[in-house]
């Protein structure tokens, strides 16, 4: 019986595991590709751009992680599957470190301090409370909305990002990202508010 048991609860692990894989929800993430080889991990779909009470969650993490002191982005940049950016350190104002969040991390999610950042020229700052998360999945929607309707095809290769502009040539903060199609790329833009959306073309 302990037997049968056994190989019924393996066999339904390994059903989830083949059934999660057909539908999407995980898949292979390949961080380095080199002479035929490559390397990744398994990880779940991840959907920061689209989901906005998952992006305030996200960075409200961030805050907790500071204890509530204030935090300001130097660099900031998102796609479905990470966001990155260059925080001042509260503590030393002079100091300045990448982070990272990793959203299709099965076991590990949460944001991960990398390598410090020496910057030459600083030409803005943006307060963590100030991230126009409403605007920028607004923004998002509005991307793909173009390029379904367009019936336009991504390179799967590229992968679709999001960069926010708050320095001193975008006072109102700006939008931005540049989208590879398998036939025509585009550059899309916005304010903060994801309004005055436009689509340039080369």
């Amino acid at each position: 019986m302990k037997r049968f048991l056994l190989k019924f609860v393996l066999a339904m692990i390994a059903f989830g595991i083949v059934y999660l894989f057909a539908t999407g929800q995980i898949r292979y993430y390949e961080t380095f590709r080199m002479g035929g080889e490559s390397s990744g991990y398994i990880g779940i779909k991840s959907t920061l751009l689209e989901d906005k009470d998952k992006l305030e969650n996200v960075f409200d993490e961030l805050s907790d992680d500071f204890s509530g002191k204030p935090v300001k982005f130097i660099s900031l940049y998102l796609s479905n599957d990470y966001i990155r950016g260059i925080v001042q350190d509260p503590d030393q104002p002079t100091y300045y470190d990448n982070y990272r969040y990793n959203g299709t991390s099965i076991l590990f999610s949460g944001w991960k301090k990398g390598e410090p950042y020496k910057p030459t020229v600083l030409s803005g700052d943006l307060a963590l409370e100030k991230v126009p998360i409403q605007g920028i999945t607004d923004f998002y929607a509005q991307m793909m909305s173009f390029l379904k309707e367009g019936n336009h095809a991504l390179d799967e290769n590229r992968e679709t990002q999001v960069w926010l502009d708050f320095g001193e040539q975008s006072e109102s903060g700006l939008l931005w990202s540049n989208v590879y199609g398998e036939r025509e790329d585009f550059r899309f833009e916005a304010d903060f508010s994801g309004n005055n959306f436009r689509i340039l073309t080369d």
